[in-house]
This record gives C-alpha cells, structure tokens and sequence, in this order.
C-alpha cells in the first residue's frame, strides 16, 4: 500500500512530496540451511523469505531557469523505513 500527497506552488516553482508505504513481501528466495561441503552440494534455494517495510519519504524540490536558455533544479529528499 503506497499513499501519497504531491503539492506544487509559485508556478511549479517549488514541489513538494509526502508518502506513506508499507510493502509485505513473500516467496523471497532464501537459502533453508547449510549442508557439510563433503556432499560437495548445497541445499537448493526455497521461497520462505517474508519481510514487511514500512515507512515515510519526504521530498522537497525547487526548479527555475535563467533566461530562455538555462535551466536548474534543486531536490532533497528524505526517507525513514522500519521493518
């Protein structure tokens, strides 16, 4: 689930971003455990991985241009997730 709110003012001139995210992730290919390298083979890869993330990320911008011909932009961006 991502949830998000962009905002843009002074002509597009300034930006801003804020937005919530929490991803479930699952069958995240893992390794199940170690096998004695006598065997000379490991054990094959299985889907067990789970993990959740969840978080803020905040962005902030600012664009403007010189004349005709030159443009430039400034973006800061911000993120804080746990799992």
């Amino acid at each position: 689930m991502d949830i998000g709110f962009d905002l843009a003012m002074f002509n597009r001139k300034l930006t801003a971003t804020v937005a919530y995210f929490n991803n479930n992730r699952f069958d995240i290919l893992t390794t199940r455990g170690t096998v004695s390298a006598v065997f000379g083979q490991g054990l094959p890869n299985v889907n067990l991985g789970k993990t959740n993330n969840k978080g803020l990320e905040f962005e902030l911008g600012y664009n403007n241009r010189i004349g005709n011909d030159w443009r430039y932009s400034f973006r800061a961006t911000y993120s804080s997730a746990k799992k």
